[in-house]
């Protein structure tokens, strides 16, 4: 998976990079989120329920992403 992310990121510029690696971060927690529901909850959802979630998930992030940063004086 490494050789994968590696190759994948390098056909972005410096912020699409920074943009990728944040988006397989969250892709990563989310399907590790459904696997603990379904393990230890006895909880699933669909396909459809895990991409909305993400999608809603990563409205929030960059959201909060940003919200952090200083306006400019």
């Amino acid at each position: 998976m490494v050789s994968w992310w590696l190759q994948k990121r390098a056909l972005y510029g410096v912020q699409g990079q920074k943009v990728f690696d944040v988006g397989l971060s969250l892709f990563c927690w989310l399907i590790w989120k459904e696997r603990n529901g379904r393990v230890f909850k006895g909880v699933s959802r669909t396909a459809a329920e895990v991409a909305d979630a993400m999608a809603e998930e990563w409205w929030s992030w960059r959201a909060a992403s940003l919200g952090a940063r200083k306006e400019p004086t």
